[in-house]
């Protein structure tokens, strides 16, 4: 067992998976030891429920091989506790959900990073109640809006995809508060790029539950 510290990131598909783990890197204290664990790992694709963005709660992830699969956040539920277990027992100090599900009956005994969690609380803490919440496709607008609703956002929903549909948010935030990008994986250069442009045409502030995510599990970590 390493004397380092352990985070967890805990992936909805299989692994490995580098772009995820882009952002979290960029903020962790050096000597910080990332592991990696998969609700997918060890299952064949064939065993896939087959569904689509009709399900109540679709959430598309990728296999090993790159491709890219849309599952059911209820039937990925026990294996995301799975994951999650495997990483206690290897002894994490520290779980990053790297999803934007809420998964709320995933529960852990070591602190368990939710981005779409860490980003309300933000917005809360902000005075923010309303957002413009972006989705990349409009198949998942109905899952994601009652899923911020729960957490006590006001949403005003948008399904595009990004980059394409940069400018598109741009325009749609003129008279919100706060941008979320309901998505975990977007590129620094990506995000980035977006905040420069609100800043520039609007008021808005953009909160991107990948990175907060990553700021907020970086903050769990203990003192070196």
């Amino acid at each position: 067992m390493t004397d380092r510290p352990v985070v967890a990131a805990i992936t909805i598909g299989q692994t490995p998976r580098p772009d995820l783990l882009a952002e979290l890197a960029a903020v962790l204290p050096d000597g910080v030891e990332v592991h990696e664990y998969g609700a997918l790992d060890g299952i064949a694709a064939n065993e896939l429920p087959r569904i689509g963005f009709t399900a109540e709660s679709p959430l598309a992830t990728r296999l090993a091989d790159g491709s890219q699969v849309v599952v059911e956040e209820a039937w990925l539920s026990p294996r995301v506790q799975a994951a999650v277990e495997r990483a206690e027992a290897d002894g994490a100090g520290v779980l990053v959900l790297l999803c934007a599900g809420a998964f709320e009956a995933v529960t852990s005994n070591a602190p368990l990073i939710r981005p779409a969690t860490v980003v309300s609380s933000t917005l809360g803490a902000r005075g923010f109640r309303t957002a413009l919440v972006v989705v990349p496709s409009p198949r998942q607008l109905v899952a994601s809006e009652a899923k911020w609703r729960s957490l006590g956002i006001d949403p005003l929903m948008l399904g595009v995809p990004l980059p394409r549909g940069l400018d598109d948010v741009v325009e749609a935030a003129a008279d919100v508060p706060a941008v979320v990008l309901d998505y975990v994986g977007h590129p620094a250069r990506l995000i980035d790029r977006l905040e420069d442009a609100l800043e520039s045409e609007t008021d808005a502030l953009l909160f991107d539950l990948g990175r907060y995510a990553a700021f907020a599990t970086a903050e769990q970590v203990p003192a070196s």
